[in-house]
């Protein structure tokens, strides 16, 4: 039952990274190389689980060394990311050169072999290696051999994120949440590597191959479930870290809530001179080109601030907008409709959920709340 659980969970998964790529790719353009690297590791991830579903359903085992190298350009991809991310390095070959040469000897080296030598993709018999016999089974040097650059790109990885998180530190909501998803995300991975060690080795004492696999399997579907619904719930954590808000750049951290504030206040004279929030198709881009803050810089704002993302900020000042025609009386000569599409809102479904999260009831009663006031 665990299983099938696992395999409902892991097509959920995909669907959810469907839903990012698509929805990221719209609402934060300037970040498609960033959100292009992070789904590539999590999709080849995916894959690798479902070669380890083929092998708890089926008779024919997949060859190990495949989920080794999928493992390995997975976090090459991971690896990339953080560069890019946290460095804020450009996707190039000219940058990139010396980790896609390793990766590229790794697969190439290993295929030629795998072809030539095994000659096939499915091995009937058991997967797992025996240590008394080890020197006698070409498939061991092929499997540690892959491994290293599994390894090599893991370590890469922990240590790009141990030395910027170490040298680097801000106040920001986004930078603590960042700190402790990637640093968490690691280490797991760390654990979950682990313990996949007696799984190819036999050399497990408390559990069987077979219990072992399961156990990880719904470890990792676990681990993948928890990074999808963490970017989901945490969309800022995809934007870039703008490079302002380090506390180097300040003489006390104070002063960065002190600069989010009056970048904030930017923001809004903005927003009420223009009266761009009436714009229903209002883009961040344009604030961005009003206020001549980058757009890193506004997103981070924004999240300090409590807004879910720029339409809820948005819709913040329509609400205002809409709440002073209320108090005016106008719904005693206006539709509800007139009124909130005059204040910029797209539709009712959007202002009644944006009125009722401010105020905890409808914006009829609340007119209704206000006429009994006065009267």
């Amino acid at each position: 039952m665990t299983l099938v659980i696992s395999h409902l969970i892991l097509i959920g998964i995909s669907l959810a990274l469907v839903w990012i790529s698509y929805n990221y790719k719209l609402l934060q353009p300037e970040n498609n190389t960033n959100i292009k690297l992070l789904i590539a590791h999590i999709s080849l991830g995916i894959i690798n689980l479902s070669i380890l579903f083929w092998d708890l359903y089926s008779h024919y085992k997949i060859n190990p060394s495949w989920q080794i190298s999928l493992s390995a350009v997975s976090f090459f991809f991971y690896s990339s990311y953080l560069r890019v991310f946290l460095k804020n390095e450009k996707w190039t070959l000219k940058n990139f050169k010396l980790d896609g040469v390793i990766l590229s000897c790794l697969l190439l080296s290993y295929w030629f072999v795998f072809i030539f030598i095994h000659q096939g993709n499915f091995i009937i018999d058991d997967t797992k290696i025996i240590f008394s016999t080890r020197l006698d089974s070409p498939s061991l040097y092929l499997k540690f051999y892959i491994a290293i650059g599994y390894l090599y790109f893991l370590v890469k990885s922990c240590y790009t994120a141990i030395t910027f998180f170490s040298t680097h530190q801000s106040t920001t909501k986004q930078f603590k949440l960042l700190r402790t998803g990637i640093l968490t995300y690691l280490g797991l991975r760390v654990f979950l590597t682990l313990m996949i060690i007696p799984l190819k080795t036999n050399a497990s004492i408390f559990f069987t191959s077979q219990s072992l696999a399961e156990t990880l399997m719904v470890f990792s579907v676990g681990l993948m479930t928890l990074t999808t619904a963490f970017m989901i719930a945490y969309p800022i954590t995809l934007s870039k870290i703008p490079k302002r808000f380090y506390l180097e750049n300040y003489r006390d951290p104070s002063e960065v809530e002190d600069d989010i504030e009056q970048l904030y206040n930017q923001l809004n004279v903005c927003m009420i001179q223009d009266k761009l929030y009436l714009d229903r198709g209002m883009k961040i881009n344009t604030l961005c080109q009003r206020s001549k803050i980058k757009l890193s810089e506004i997103r981070v704002i924004l999240n300090q601030k409590g807004f879910d993302n720029f339409n809820d900020y948005c819709n913040h000042f329509r609400l205002i907008a809409a709440e002073e025609q209320i108090k005016n009386g106008v719904l005693e000569r206006l539709s509800m409709e007139q009124i909130y599409e005059s204040a910029g809102f797209n539709s009712h479904q959007t202002f009644a959920r944006s009125f009722r999260k401010k105020h905890g009831l409808t914006a009829r009663d609340y007119w209704h709340k206000i006429k009994a006031r006065n009267s």
